[in-house]
């Protein structure tokens, strides 16, 4: 790869990965704002540094493309303000990052931007050569201010970090795992910048010198940090991220292999026309056969990587129209979470009734809950939630939540009640969802709210049944005993009408036998 032209195009591929990512990843953090609007700040940083970092190297595949020095010299100038901004912006995240961690206070908002903006001054005017450093001592600023925020940065996410691996969701605590791929995407940029000043590699990629080894693992670190770093980013929104990351690179590469194809093919014809007709084949191959490719090449990664099947919600909605009401509301409950488990692959799921009483099925640990659950579930919004919007719940209750591993909760209601709440626990690959899965979820909780519904009142209507059988069967039994009661009353009144006459004679030699029966039929 001596051919300085084709490590250019090599280098601008490679820088072209980390960007490709990073901007998926912003992309997908926006759309989440906009269909969410969440109240914490915390995602509006995240976006602006996604952006920034996808920006920072789109700026080096450009640096590498460019094809005078003058162009190279103030792409490289706008990266290093770009940096010197991201990196104020990433310790800022940091701040936000913990739901326990409190929000960073105005004073320090000011020295750290303001620092930012003194460091990218400095950066730009060196790049440009209007502040002139001699030697090897151009990189002691941005070396000096790169590891500082660097090490801050991690040291304010190791903090409030949680042991252990990664979990399932988005972004709600920072963990062991967190600290490790940031302080080792951190010491790959310290790196690099070795490389760089001990090479020349950045000297020699402005003047548009070929490849050598400083250069080449000035070029791989770079990259390769960029990719480290967004490991506890994408790992969270796994799912989305990577759909996103294989269609759009996917159809990059085809749309490339398309138009060279055609090019290629091109060159050979003499005819205009005929030339002009293969332009129009690029155009039409495009529009009608890329475009419509983005759909099956999305449900293709759902079903191989995800295993998620497109029919796993009209069988849901099916199952639920067979649900008898006669099973009554728990069992109901029970077999409809079996059905959502086995349809959305989840490790558990549980149904928080109102009343109290929760049905739970696979792996799912109720315990952390327990205490928290009863005293703030009415903190919950009348709409699903995932884990990005657990913020803006009560601390006690997002502490149990993470505690169990909860990353989405869906209410189930109908027009008459909130009948409780769906908690579901997944893995890393499945724990993002489409719209059409938002959408699919709350629909199957609306139906299951009116199987509810519906068990409820047949379950009423039994017992308003019984108790009318059991009241008719007190009455049939009342007017029996009033009938055994006048049968015997009858004659015990004659019997006793006899004995008082017989007890009046005094003279009678059984006068004590007659006052005797007389009072045994008083008693009666």
């Amino acid at each position: 790869m001596s051919d300085p032209a084709t490590f250019r195009l090599a280098a601008a591929a490679v820088y072209f990965v980390p960007a490709l990512l990073w901007a998926v990843f912003a992309q997908s953090i926006w759309g989440f704002l906009r269909k969410r609007r969440p109240r914490s700040p915390a995602f509006v940083v995240l976006f602006i540094v996604g952006g920034l970092v996808a920006l920072h190297y789109a700026l080096w595949v450009l640096i590498a493309l460019a094809r005078s020095r003058a162009t190279r010299v103030a792409l490289l100038a706008t990266s290093d303000a770009d940096t010197a901004v991201l990196l104020a912006l990433g310790r800022h995240f940091a701040r936000l990052w913990p739901v326990r961690a409190d929000p960073p206070r105005p004073a320090w908002l000011g020295v750290n931007y303001g620092v930012a903006a003194l460091a990218a001054g400095v950066f730009v005017l060196a790049d440009l050569g209007t502040l002139a450093l001699p030697g090897a001592a151009s990189f002691v600023p941005f070396t000096a201010y790169l590891l500082a925020m660097g090490a801050l940065t991690v040291w304010d996410v190791q903090r409030l970090a949680r042991s252990g691996a990664w979990q399932p969701g988005r972004l709600d605590e920072t963990t062991s795992a967190d600290v490790i791929a940031l302080g080792l995407g951190f010491a790959l940029v310290a790196a690099t910048v070795a490389a760089d000043s001990l090479g020349g590699a950045t000297r020699r990629l402005l003047a548009g010198d070929g490849a050598s080894p400083a250069l080449v693992a000035s070029v791989l670190l770079h990259a390769g940090a960029g990719l480290v770093v967004a490991v506890p980013f994408v790992v969270r929104d796994l799912a989305d991220t990577l759909r996103g990351f294989v269609t759009t690179a996917v159809m990059i590469a085809a749309t490339a292999g398309l138009v060279l194809g055609l090019h290629a093919l091109g060159a050979g014809v003499a005819d205009a026309e005929l030339r002009r007709l293969l332009d129009l084949v690029g155009v039409l191959g495009v529009v009608l056969v890329l475009v419509p490719a983005q759909g099956w090449l999305r449900a293709a990664i759902d079903r191989l990587v995800f295993r998620r099947s497109r029919r796993r919600w009209e069988e849901l909605h099916a199952f639920l129209h067979t649900l008898s009401p006669e099973l009554g509301v728990p069992e109901c409950g029970r077999r409809a979470l079996a059905e959502v488990t086995r349809a959305m692959q989840l490790r558990g799921a549980a149904l928080m009734l109102a009343s109290g009483e929760a049905v739970t099925h696979g792996a799912f640990a109720f315990a952390p809950l327990a205490a928290a659950w009863p005293r703030w579930a009415g903190a919950l919004p009348p709409h699903t939630i995932g884990k990005s919007r657990f913020r803006d719940l009560p601390l006690p209750l997002i502490e149990a939540l993470i505690e169990a591993d909860v990353v989405s909760i869906v209410p189930v209601a109908s027009p008459r009640r909130l009948w409780g709440h769906v908690l579901v626990r997944t893995d890393l690959l499945r724990a993002s969802f489409s719209d059409e899965d938002d959408q699919a979820i709350e629909v199957v909780a609306d139906q299951l709210g009116l199987v509810l519904d519906a068990a409820e009142l047949l379950a009423r209507t039994v017992a308003v049944e019984r108790s009318l059988a059991h009241a008719e069967k007190l009455a049939a039994i009342g007017e029996l005993a009033a009938r055994i009661a006048h049968e015997i009353r009858n004659p015990v009144t004659a019997a006793r009408s006899l004995a008082q006459q017989l007890a009046r004679e005094p003279a009678s030699p059984f006068a004590a036998e007659h006052r005797l029966i007389l009072g045994e039929l008083e008693r009666v």
